[in-house]
């Protein structure tokens, strides 16, 4: 039994920081290639898709309130296929978490460390990652607290700082419609977006303390969420234009450098950028939680056996991925990269739909029997 109580405020922060998991190097540059001055078609579209996403979402997280999604897994199927679909579920989260952190280490790389070693680098980031596993969903639910409020007051910060160099005409054409490119930007924002926040189902709902404001704070968090990533990508457009915008792997950080407070200040966009460093490095080390209470489920391991096989079986090999990718990336986006999360998150989201389905099957069955 978990032990440990969070409130919906917290719980909905952390959904939301998820939901920020991949956006700088995967979403921004995709939506904008994609879908270009008809984004806000696009996000519109999302929006609508996302509120179907959060509706599954919540089914699934209301049903055996009392159990972690591990746990739900281990009460609908027998013992040794509860096993192979907990490991399978494991193994594409730890795909997750390579992802996102190797995107956070390769923009670390090219943009600030170009001339630093990649194991360095990579030591670096797995620093906070290892000490967030020593801990539970409390500890890192005030994490998520903090990267919002820096990401709130930095994103209000850049908004009205930028505004200034806000240039209307780079929108058009307004209505740069087609319905391929943005069904596929819509899809691709669906599933690497809204998929990492069903992450949170490891949360089991008793350990919400008030758990029946849970649906209003997570709406709310959400549409928090897809306006801020609205304003982002209207002042990545308007100001940098399509064209450039589209020349860069990660255009929000090129187009916080052209910004200067007071016309002296300059280089305020290593401030601004911190925020992505929290949220994809909040990320990274909530889908290792979500694999190490995956090992203490399927194993009935205790606390300190946890954290030793969590070390072994999790970080160690996440490392070492990670520092072994790190100078693929040229030839990784060569291959469009944003298809390998798409289609691991479509897969994840597969299987939770399956879960709850034959979740509901199996308790009917039962209550008939």
């Amino acid at each position: 039994m978990n032990r440990y109580k969070i409130s919906s405020l917290t719980f909905s922060l952390i959904f939301m920081c998820l939901l920020n998991s991949s956006l700088l190097g995967i979403i921004f540059p995709y939506i904008l290639h994609e879908s270009k001055t008809s984004f806000y078609i696009s996000l519109g579209i999302s929006f609508l898709v996302g509120l179907v996403f959060i509706f599954i979402y919540l089914k699934i997280f209301n049903f055996l309130p009392d159990k972690d999604i591990f746990e739900k897994i281990d009460a609908i199927f027998p013992k040794w296929v509860s096993k192979i679909i907990s490991l399978i579920l494991m193994s594409l989260v730890f795909m997750i978490a390579v992802i996102v952190i190797w995107r956070l280490v390769t923009f670390i790389s090219s943009e600030f460390l170009i001339e630093t070693p990649n194991l360095f680098i990579g030591l670096l980031i797995a620093a906070p990652l290892f000490y967030a596993m020593l801990y539970d969903f409390d500890v890192i639910g005030r994490l998520a607290t903090f990267c919002l409020a820096v990401a709130f007051i930095l994103l209000m910060f850049n908004v009205i700082s930028l505004f200034s160099q806000v240039d209307i005409s780079n929108l058009k054409p307004l209505l740069n419609f087609d319905l391929m490119h943005t069904g596929k930007s819509v899809i691709v924002f669906a599933f690497v977006v809204f998929v990492p926040a069903f992450l949170t189902l490891v949360i089991p709902k008793e350990n919400i303390s008030d758990s029946t404001k849970l649906t209003k704070s997570i709406l709310v968090a959400y549409t928090l969420e897809m306006i801020s990533i609205g304003l982002i990508f209207f002042i990545i457009v308007t100001v940098l234009g399509i064209e450039i915008s589209n020349i860069y792997t990660f255009p929000s950080y090129v187009v916080l450098k052209t910004l200067s407070v007071l016309s002296f200040i300059q280089n305020t966009e290593n401030i601004s950028i911190l925020v992505w460093v929290l949220l994809m490095t909040f990320s990274g080390s909530f889908c290792l939680l979500f694999m190490k209470t995956g090992l203490k489920d399927l194993f009935n391991l205790d606390k300190k056996k946890t954290q030793i096989f969590s070390i072994l079986f999790i970080f160690l090999p996440f490392l070492g991925i990670i520092i072994y990718m790190l100078p693929y990336e040229i030839y990784l986006n060569k291959f469009k990269y944003v298809s390998v999360p798409t289609l691991i998150n479509m897969s994840i989201f597969g299987m939770f739909i399956i879960i709850y389905l034959i979740g509901i099957i199996v308790n009917k069955f039962k209550r008939i029997t």
